[in-house]
This record gives structure tokens, C-alpha cells and sequence, in this order.
């Protein structure tokens, strides 16, 4: 009994964890670095992927640019 409970725990994990969210958002934002004092962009960018629109907007508002995720 105790097998079968372990087992049942494990499948209730691992279907909630990739359920609850669908990284429905990428979000990115070019790196700037300062040089000089001056501050420089890069070429490259930070990037988060994130589940709900509160989290989009408040990216959106750090100067990230978000697009949905099909």
C-alpha cells in the first residue's frame, strides 16, 4: 500500500507541475551595460517566460517587451 501511495503522490506531482502553468508570455529586454558612464546597449537580452498578464504588465512596465507564447 504504502508503493502504491508514492507512486499516486509522484504522478499527482508531476501532472500538477505542468499544468498549472502554460508560459503563456516571452518576455525580453535588451542588456545595457555602462561604460564609461555611458550606458551601452548589447546585443543581447534578458529573457523571462511568464504565466499570467499581471506578470506581462509588470515586466512591461521594467521595459521588457512581451509577446504571446502559441
Amino acid at each position: 500500500m504504502n508503493k502504491w501511495f508514492v507512486i499516486l503522490f509522484a504522478a499527482f506531482l508531476l501532472i500538477g507541475s505542468t499544468s498549472s502553468c502554460k508560459k503563456c508570455y516571452n518576455c525580453r529586454k535588451k542588456i545595457v551595460v555602462e561604460i564609461n558612464n555611458q550606458e551601452v546597449e548589447t546585443d543581447e537580452y534578458y529573457e523571462e517566460d511568464v504565466c499570467t498578464s499581471e506578470e506581462k504588465d509588470d515586466l512591461e512596465r521594467d521595459g521588457f517587451r512581451c509577446s504571446s507564447k502559441r
